[in-house]
């Protein structure tokens, strides 16, 4: 998955951020913007240039092993497969910005749509792997096969 980040901002002093409403306009725009330059998925930053979230997913970066998410306040919609992995992992919220991500080992996003995706690359940066993203992608495809069959 490639990844870049868009110069649209998210709000997140508004309420409507956290909430499921009609109003996709800038996701859809910057998804179809994205997608003819080869970008899977456009990252939002906030308007203090914050990681918030991405046009269709929820991110999270891996650091020495550790599972580190934005925290809501970054203005994000909380997605179902963010819910699951909060209840199934230590997650360590914390705020990150566009400096911070060379740092990390590994970026993966989320939605109730695709599960996880492991990214391989975020703008210029390409990250040194994708191990524990592909390791949860697989838990999660084996959890979420067990409880179809329940």
């Amino acid at each position: 998955f490639i990844t870049q980040f868009t110069k649209i901002r998210r709000n997140e002093t508004s309420p409507l951020t956290y909430h499921k409403t009609l109003n996709y306009g800038d996701c859809i725009m910057e998804k179809r913007l994205a997608q003819k330059s080869g970008i899977q998925e456009p990252i939002f930053l906030n308007t203090k240039g914050q990681i918030s979230e991405g046009a269709t997913t929820n991110v999270f970066f891996i650091k020495n092993r550790q599972i580190i998410a934005p925290p809501l306040s970054c203005g994000m919609l909380p997605g179902i497969i963010r819910e699951y992995l909060y209840q199934s992992y230590a997650i360590q919220e914390r705020i990150i910005t566009p400096e911070d991500v060379m740092s990390y080992d590994e970026m993966f996003l989320t939605n109730s749509l695709l599960g996880i995706m492991p990214v391989n690359k975020l703008g210029h940066h390409s990250f040194s792997s994708m191990k524990i993203g592909k390791n949860l992608l697989k838990e999660f495809n084996i959890n979420s096969q067990t409880a179809l069959s329940i």
